[in-house]
């Protein structure tokens, strides 16, 4: 039975704010990492981006992913246009992004074949839940994603010192993110074990590319649904979602925003608006 106390619900939203406070830092130190990664790999490729200026591009896409139906796509799409390299160089800016996702696509596969694993049903019917789910226009968007994902890694595979520079930078981040999600699961009381764990953290990430703004509905459902098959109850859930928005959706949002008007990044968002995302 969920307590409505103003006491309760006081002390619950303690805890949320905390939850947020903490996420928050650790998100920063993953923003400085993503900007670290994305400079490494477009100066390995004979593009000298500045490291500022990749920060900003970074930051600045947050409301972009967040807000737009687009999603991802639009953010990622975004972030290249920003640096405003020529069209000659646009390919290797835009290989350095698919490498993003190839190194942590590695890493994720790794971590959900470790999971089936361990939890070959859980896992198997998580995964046919999400098949059963997704749209065919969802579908034909993974075997887009797939494919890219694949072309990227062989590219990975050709360059060993790319290679490890994206793995491993690539593994400090996901190491930092699936502790921010621990420290907000366990601030909201839900105390999960390894296995656990990873199996949210799997599940947050593919629902994470749904084509809603900041994956609006397909994330949401999936994490309480999730959370409740392990026993967690609906109340411990919600905070725990409450906490996951404010630290991934809205806090990112708000700072993108004052960063995309500080750095005159409407511009980009105005050029986009006539061109790529029109067509």
């Amino acid at each position: 039975m969920i307590d409505l106390s103003l006491s309760s619900l006081a002390a619950d939203l303690k805890e949320v704010g905390y939850a947020v406070l903490l996420g928050s830092i650790i998100n920063v130190g993953l923003t400085l990492l993503w900007a670290v990664r994305w400079t490494l790999g477009l100066r390995h490729l004979g593009i000298g981006a500045s490291y500022t200026k990749v920060l900003v591009a970074i930051t600045s896409s947050f409301p972009i992913g967040n807000l737009l139906p687009a999603g991802k796509a639009a953010q990622e799409a975004f972030r290249i246009a920003y640096l405003e390299i020529g069209d000659g160089r646009r390919p290797s800016v835009m290989a350095a992004v698919t490498m993003e996702w190839a190194s942590e696509g590695l890493i994720l596969a790794a971590l959900l074949t470790s999971v089936i694993v361990r939890h070959y049903l859980w896992g198997a019917l998580t995964l046919a839940a999400l098949g059963a789910s997704a749209s065919q226009s969802v579908a034909e968007r993974a075997k887009s994603a797939v494919a890219d994902l694949l072309g990227s890694i062989r590219a990975l595979a050709r360059d060993r010192k790319l290679m490890a520079l994206y793995m491993s930078v690539s593994a400090i981040i996901i190491a930092a993110d699936v502790a921010k999600v621990w420290l907000l699961a366990n601030l909201n009381g839900i105390s999960l074990g390894l296995f656990d764990l990873l199996i949210l953290y799997v599940v947050m990430r593919v629902t994470s590319v749904a084509p809603t703004p900041a994956a609006l509905g397909f994330l949401d459902v999936s994490v309480i649904g999730a959370l409740e098959l392990m026993g967690y109850s609906t109340a411990s859930a919600a905070l725990f979602l409450l906490s996951l928005r404010f630290v991934d959706t809205v806090v990112p949002s708000l700072v993108g925003l004052l960063v995309l008007a500080a750095s005159g990044g409407w511009r980009v968002v105005r050029q986009l608006r006539g061109s790529a995302w029109r067509r």
